[in-house]
């Protein structure tokens, strides 16, 4: 059976302070999720959002039971995120929610400012939710609201500064999604938070960031969720889902995965295996074997030298 995220046991923390969630938002900090666009970062929010209103873990990360989520969604109407936010566990009563599109109510929300000074209703939007006491808010997608080129260091950096200044003044977390650029056939990105889309100032004035990309472009069979902190090691979580179903995100399991498990079992226990006599056990060539072949290698199932293979342990 799949492991969801509340079925990871949470660490214990060595810290005095609380984060919303462990290791993934700094408290009254302002960080960012980036990733392409349809991999699922909507899905992946909202059920964050229910293992923070729950008290329950987040893929092992500790989460604060005392929070009150906000969101503040920018490009769609909020009817487009309930069904995913009711499927994926979320309390929508128990959330303060802001649509750029729905929220005409709310003073200073609006698109007349939106060209002129979009951090404008930003602020607005943020003050609003505030007063509805809450102190973990999503923006998304955050850069709209900077007024900027997303390639201009100094502006970006301007801007991720007014916000942080803004989350320490209120005591507010703030998690703003990002875009990310296409991936290269070429392999010239070296680490997956390269491809966050704009300035560097975006790494470098945020607290975290936090990236996800699909299968088709990791070259590997799972997610994967790279979480690059300014005062923890990179941490990387191995994800699986059910896309068709739209389901949740779950942690992976080579056993889980057809071809992988069919690839894994035909590898001897503490015995060596010719790759070509692989590609012929499991009967797929072998620009189909390797991407499993790197990803039993990085679960640190298998062991590989040159063109033989052995595996290490059971999966």
């Amino acid at each position: 059976m799949a492991t969801t995220a509340a079925d990871v046991p949470a660490p214990v923390s060595s810290s005095r302070r609380q984060d919303p969630i462990e290791s993934l938002t700094p408290r009254h900090e302002l960080s960012l999720f980036a990733g392409a666009s349809g991999v699922g970062k909507t899905t992946l929010l909202l059920q964050a959002v229910a293992a923070l209103q729950r008290g329950q873990p987040f893929f092992g990360m500790e989460t604060d039971p005392t929070v009150k989520v906000g969101y503040f969604a920018a490009d769609r109407t909020w009817d487009a995120y309930l069904q995913v936010a009711t499927s994926m566990g979320v309390d929508n009563d128990r959330l303060s929610v802001i649509s750029l599109i729905d929220s005409l109510h709310i003073p200073g929300v609006d698109l007349t400012t939106l060209h002129n000074n979009p951090s404008r209703i930003l602020y607005n939007g943020l003050a609003w939710l505030h007063q509805q006491q809450c102190n973990f808010i999503i923006v998304d997608p955050l850069i709209l609201f900077l007024g900027c080129d997303v390639r201009s260091y100094h502006q970006v950096a301007a801007g991720l500064i007014a916000i942080s200044r803004w989350c320490k003044l209120h005591q507010v977390t703030i998690l703003g999604t990002h875009h990310a650029a296409k991936a290269r056939t070429d392999y010239g990105y070296k680490r997956p938070q390269d491809r966050i889309s704009g300035s560097a100032a975006l790494l470098g004035f945020s607290s975290t960031q936090i990236f996800l990309d699909a299968p088709n472009e990791n070259d590997l069979t799972y997610y994967r969720l790279t979480i690059v902190s300014h005062t923890a090691p990179m941490q990387e979580l191995q994800l699986q889902r059910d896309v068709t179903a739209g389901g949740p995100f779950v942690l992976h399991s080579p056993t889980s995965d057809p071809v992988m498990s069919r690839v894994l079992s035909s590898i001897p226990l503490n015995s060596q295996l010719p790759l070509h006599t692989l590609y012929q056990q499991v009967g797929l060539p072998a620009h189909e074997v390797e991407p499993q072949l790197a990803s039993l290698l990085r679960l640190g199932l298998i062991e590989r030298h040159r063109d033989q293979v052995r595996r290490l342990r059971p999966a």
